[in-house]
Formats: C-alpha cells, sequence, structure tokens
C-alpha cells in the first residue's frame, strides 16, 4: 500500500459552490471572461469544488505565461516583420467577423 501523506480537507471535496468565488490570477495575468463563460458550466458539471477550480485555473494561468513567453520571443526575433504579420492577422479576423 502507498504511504499516502495528504490530509482529508473537506472544502476539496465538498461538490461546486452555488457560485463560484472569484479566481485568483497571477500578477500580470487577467482572466478571459470568455474562457471563464465556457469554463464555469464545465466547473460545474465536473462537479468541482472552488478549490478544485482554481487549481485548474492556475494550471491554465501558467500555461498562458509560458505561451506570451514565446510569443515574446518570436516578436523579438521577428521584429518588424512580426508586427506587420499580426496586423494582417488582426485585419483577417475583423474581416471573417463581417462575412
Amino acid at each position: 500500500m502507498a504511504d499516502d501523506n495528504r490530509t482529508f480537507n473537506p472544502k476539496e471535496h465538498a461538490g461546486p459552490p452555488e457560485e463560484y468565488e472569484s479566481f485568483k490570477m497571477p500578477e500580470g495575468l487577467i482572466i478571459d471572461q470568455t474562457m471563464l463563460d465556457k469554463f464555469l458550466p464545465i466547473a460545474r458539471e465536473l462537479n468541482l469544488t472552488q478549490v478544485q477550480a482554481q487549481k485548474l485555473v492556475d494550471l491554465y494561468s501558467e500555461q498562458v505565461k509560458l505561451w506570451s513567453a514565446e510569443l515574446m520571443k518570436e516578436r523579438e526575433f521577428w521584429g518588424k516583420d512580426f508586427n506587420d504579420f499580426e496586423e494582417k492577422i488582426v485585419e483577417t479576423n475583423e474581416s471573417q467577423k463581417n462575412v
């Protein structure tokens, strides 16, 4: 039998709250409301507690920070060409909204 040093925390096993409290985000990151609106029904469906849902938000935040760091490296490497490419992507996305 494996040695399990974890202690039982009733807050982690109580099911979803009636309303999830605001999730804590790392400094410099703000929560994307569109993603939050998609996440909350899934968290409720999976019966996640506030603590469990926060753990997933933390994991996602770590990934966003990694993506941001990679994007900054790409931006530095490509310089003005990256900005021109980024502008074209934004223009394309905007034109697609009007279709």
